[in-house]
């Protein structure tokens, strides 16, 4: 079902609406600043996916790539097996954290450019998506049962905080809407580069 929350915005991250094509073609975006700890948050017991199916979805453009940047956390502490890390890395490299290991990585995104992010699970295939293109699967059947809390931020205070822009970030609980490579929405056709 849907649910709506009630959402924190914290050290003022500010909502910013541009006509520039570049900018967001959603027309409104969040801007995340690392260095201000800025980030969102929610209180919910309705964002952890249990051993079910789910999917968490957001584009993002990066002003600067960190160590530990985080798209979503899902882990009530670091080595947490119950949740995973999201996000990216100082080298520009876009992972999942989970079981102390990276199980699926994919280096060289650059920065100032929008990216669509995802990552799903159905059944116990854990998928990681990049641009509508499966980036990598692995099985996992944790139980993930810390909820997503927070987006631009780690939700056990490290300070992984994200330097940026995102837009149009969805949580979806029971259901894995992506399980094979797919064109991710727009109104702007030419907006992701021909392949």
């Amino acid at each position: 079902s849907n649910t709506a929350l009630a959402i924190t915005n914290n050290n003022s991250a500010t909502f910013n609406s541009t006509q520039d094509k570049n900018a967001c073609f959603y027309g409104k975006f969040l801007d995340l600043e690392r260095g201000s700890s800025q980030y969102l948050s929610w209180s919910s017991t309705k964002t952890a996916p249990d051993t079910g199916d789910f999917t968490y979805e957001c584009w993002v453009w990066v002003e600067a790539f960190s160590n530990y940047m985080a798209i979503m956390d899902a882990r009530a502490s670091a080595g947490d097996a119950a949740g995973f890390f999201w996000g990216f890395d100082t080298n520009g490299k876009y992972y999942i954290y989970c079981d102390s290991a990276i199980p699926i990585e994919r280096e060289g995104l650059v920065i100032k450019t929008w990216y669509h992010c995802a990552v799903s699970r159905k059944g116990d295939q854990f998928r990681m998506f990049l641009d509508g293109n499966v980036v990598g699967t692995v099985t996992k059947n944790n139980n993930f049962n810390v909820d997503i809390t927070r987006l631009g931020s780690d939700v056990h205070s490290a300070g992984y905080y994200f330097d940026g822009m995102m837009c149009d970030a969805r949580i979806y609980i029971g259901t894995a809407k992506y399980v094979d490579d797919f064109i991710p929405a727009s109104p702007s056709p030419d907006f992701l580069a021909a392949s």
